[in-house]
């Protein structure tokens, strides 16, 4: 059995697809960078970042492990890449909850780039 929605329904579904369409906030990504790293091998960077998104896009030339990790103010830390087999060619979005100061440990034997790109939000026009 069918339940066909009444026409109230239907206006209250609209209005909300309504709503949330309004609500979608616009991006502007730079087209260049904030900060570019470059390097061979284990190498520890530190380096500021406002508060808000952040792109990093990462490459790496080897088929060992490439790990890099995201250290916080506080202590704490998140694994941006572990890959291991082939190059590696991607990027990872992370929201920054805090401006500050902040650290990359990256883990690898080849050669690697990580391009860091502040993220700016803007209104809808």
């Amino acid at each position: 059995m069918k339940t066909i929605p009444s026409k109230s329904a239907i206006v209250l579904i609209l209005l909300l697809l309504i709503a949330c369409a309004s609500a979608v906030t616009r991006v502007s990504i730079s087209e260049s960078p904030s900060l570019s790293l470059y390097g061979n091998g284990q190498k520890a960077e530190l380096f500021t970042l406002n508060k808000g998104l952040t792109l990093f896009n990462m490459t790496y030339d080897e088929t060992s492990n490439f790990a890099v990790w995201l250290l916080y103010p506080d202590g704490d830390r998140d694994l941006l890449v572990n890959d291991y087999g082939s190059p590696f060619n991607g990027s990872t979005l992370v929201q920054i909850d805090e401006s500050g100061l902040y650290g990359l440990n990256i883990e690898g034997d080849g050669n690697w780039t990580i391009n860091i790109t502040q993220v700016t939000l803007r209104e809808p026009s």
